[in-house]
């Protein structure tokens, strides 16, 4: 019995699964937690679930006499957790700069062809949510706007085990609900998006696997941390994204509430609906965005066209 096929140890456990239980040592384990896993900087809880795994699957290896022994019964999550993803940093340290942002997205125009760069490019151009990103629709697609009213959310059930599901609203609509928001499509928008549409599988998502299924948000935000650390770039958070699109609006001279109109900040929670007098001043708002970026846009039109990356797996 081999455990190369079990969930979330498929991608993160080379050096194990094609290993044989019987096979596995607590040396082995260890050596795989320090050489292959742990190197991403994951968050302690997805330390802790992997080790819990582990545990499950020797336990039934035991119980079937396939193995004598359980090995994890000794690793303790706690014992690694400095190597986790644990510091918590300023709000202006957690923001992309305008040279990791161009490398950021320089990478993920070479991988057209992978939902979660198309995810990337996407929340860099917009300041989406990284738990906005996967249940977003092509219905959504209004043409010149976005339309952001959905979130995924994670919990855990009884028994401590992780379920994903849908909510109907954005994060700061939680407490007054009002039909989400609209966000501006630029050209650079616009682009990842048509990318999306043409995204291997059918589905009614924008982002999406071959088979057609939304993403999880926790994969997204383990794929931006691997990436960012392979770019070399400390920040490896999707909210990263929507420090340094505020900032950018706030170069571009936008008032913070136009700017809490786009990314959908709490000041916005105080209305029921979007009023007329939004409405008009969205379409201001993309008019003046379009005016902004109109030269940077042929710019990255060009080169997205350039690019072909490889088919996601």
């Amino acid at each position: 019995m081999q455990i190369q096929n079990v969930g979330p140890l498929q991608k993160n456990s080379e050096s194990l699964r094609n290993k044989d239980l019987v096979e596995i040592t607590e040396s082995d384990i260890r050596r795989w937690l320090v050489k292959e896993y742990l190197p991403n900087e994951p968050k302690e809880e997805a330390l802790k679930k992997h080790l819990q795994l582990l545990r499950q699957i020797f336990d039934y290896g035991i119980h079937r006499k396939i193995c004598f022994d359980n090995p994890v019964k000794f690793i303790i999550a706690s014992d690694y957790a400095n190597k986790c993803a644990l510091q918590k940093k300023r709000d202006e340290e957690r923001a992309f700069s305008k040279k990791e942002l161009e490398s950021i997205r320089q990478d993920c125009m070479m991988h057209l062809k992978d939902p979660f760069a198309l995810m990337t490019l996407a929340s860099s151009y917009s300041g989406l949510r990284a738990g906005e990103l996967p249940v977003l629709r092509k219905s959504d697609d209004l043409g010149d706007f976005l339309h952001v009213h959905r979130q995924q959310r994670k919990e855990k059930d009884e028994n401590g085990h992780q379920f994903f599901y849908e909510l109907p609203h954005t994060k700061d609509e939680r407490l007054h609900p009002h039909n989400g928001r609209l966000v501006p499509i630029t050209p650079e928008l616009r682009e990842i998006l048509d990318h999306a549409n043409n995204l291997p599988g059918k589905s009614e998502y924008t982002f999406h696997n071959k088979k057609g299924e939304p993403l999880l948000a926790d994969s997204y935000e383990q794929n931006l941390r691997r990436r960012c650390k392979r770019l070399e770039i400390s920040t490896s958070n999707n909210h990263a994204f929507r420090i340094a699109y505020n900032s950018k609006l706030i170069e571009l001279g936008f008032s913070a509430a136009e700017r809490a109109l786009i990314l959908g900040h709490e000041v916005q929670t105080n209305e029921n609906i979007y009023s007329v007098t939004d409405k008009r001043q969205l379409v201001d708002i993309r008019n003046r965005l379009i005016g902004n970026n109109s030269s940077n846009s042929q710019k990255s039109t060009k080169r997205i066209a350039r690019k072909k990356g490889p088919v996601f797996e």
